[in-house]
């Protein structure tokens, strides 16, 4: 493309390509380029650019998924049956990593400022472990039934790490200048955080036995937090 000239709040999605070639780059007040979402690495040559106030370009990470539910055990479905285990909670996925964004810009006019989003996306918090189901009550032939055991609780995904900005430029005052009226946003992601275990399910009523819970499941593990990543600005 020759120019790209955006106006106030115009956002300009890149789709299938990892890199941007402009003679001119125009961004009005709150305007926003958008990274592809498929390109871990991303390229943006601009000859001469103008920059206005809260200008963007975004390329975060996507946060991770909730983990699903265990599914809840049955309960005895005759006298003196045992109730069932509840299933497991699965993990939360990890959070995608932010993108790296290379920035060549031979002149730079900006009157405001130029926030760059390239933060880990938050790991998905785990799955609830499931309820053990219910003990049937005891007859004359038989003693109650025992509860269920509950199910563990999934993990929390990691956290995405933040992506890189590499800042180049052919003026040293230009570049000095515009680096003032930088904003790079690319901390690490949110650690999912565990699910939580289920309840054992409930022995039938029996009073020639003590009529005591089975152990829960555990509990899941928090995920790790993401790392943050770095900033570069160079002469060349």
């Amino acid at each position: 493309m020759s120019a790209l000239v955006l106006k106030p709040k115009e956002s300009f999605r890149i789709i299938n390509s990892d890199i941007l070639v402009l003679d001119t780059l125009v961004m009005a007040d709150s305007s926003n380029i958008i990274l592809d979402e498929f390109s871990k690495e991303n390229f943006i040559h601009v000859k001469w650019a103008k920059i206005g106030y809260r200008c963007t370009i975004d390329g975060s990470g996507k946060n991770g998924l909730k983990g699903m539910p265990g599914r809840h055990g049955l309960n005895g479905n005759s006298l003196c049956a045992n109730g069932r285990d509840g299933k497991n909670g699965e993990n939360g996925s990890a959070g995608e990593d932010g993108k790296n964004l290379s920035l060549y810009l031979n002149e730079i006019l900006i009157n405001g400022s130029l926030i760059v989003y390239l933060q880990g996306g938050d790991g998905g918090n785990g799955g609830d472990g499931g309820d053990g189901g219910n003990g049937s009550p005891k007859s004359k032939n038989c003693t109650g039934g025992s509860g269920g055991n509950a199910g563990n609780a999934g993990n929390g995904g990691d956290g995405g790490k933040g992506g890189t900005l590499s800042v180049f430029g052919e003026r040293e005052l230009d570049l000095f200048a515009f680096s003032k009226n930088l904003v790079c946003v690319n901390l690490g992601g949110k650690m999912g955080l565990g699910g939580k275990r289920g309840f054992a399910g409930k022995t039938g009523y029996d009073p020639t036995k003590d009529d005591i819970l089975k152990h829960n499941g555990n509990s899941g593990e928090n995920g790790v937090r993401g790392i943050q990543g770095s900033l570069i600005i160079e002469i060349k």
